[in-house]
């Protein structure tokens, strides 16, 4: 066996089949790698305006990816502005209460992280396929 580096654009696992006309058929598939929240901040100042919410790599969130609820018997969604910036290749959203920086009144509250609205792209895109083994 023999260590080959690979270009960043081999992003996929890919298996030749030989089909009954003789012909080698190559078949290839991305590579992906499931999203994962590495930490929420609760803004730790004097007024909770914002809750920062940071994943392990690039995302791209669906709408409704992220709800805010108040708990209890009868839970109310709670408004914000979501803002998105990358930091070291992982995302960071924002979630900011009110329309001028408003604070998030006391109280007990649910986030809610939908994993099948978060979605990310091949490994490659962030240059993570760095080689192969012959």
């Amino acid at each position: 066996m023999r260590f080959r580096p690979l270009p960043v654009a081999a992003c996929s696992a890919s298996a030749s089949i030989l089909a009954a006309d003789g012909e080698v058929e190559v078949y290839q598939r991305p590579i992906y790698q499931r999203p994962v929240v590495k930490s929420i901040v609760v803004d730790d100042g004097p007024n909770q305006n914002s809750i920062t919410i940071r994943f392990n790599q690039q995302v791209t969130l669906n709408p409704e990816a992220i709800v805010l609820t108040t708990s209890g018997a009868n839970p109310v969604t709670v408004p914000f502005t979501l803002s998105r910036t990358t930091v070291d290749d992982d995302t960071v959203i924002t979630l900011s209460f009110g329309a001028t920086g408003g604070e998030l009144p006391d109280g007990q509250y649910t986030l809610t992280v939908d994993k099948d609205k978060v979605r990310v792209g091949p490994i490659c895109e962030r240059g993570a396929a760095t080689g192969g083994v012959d």
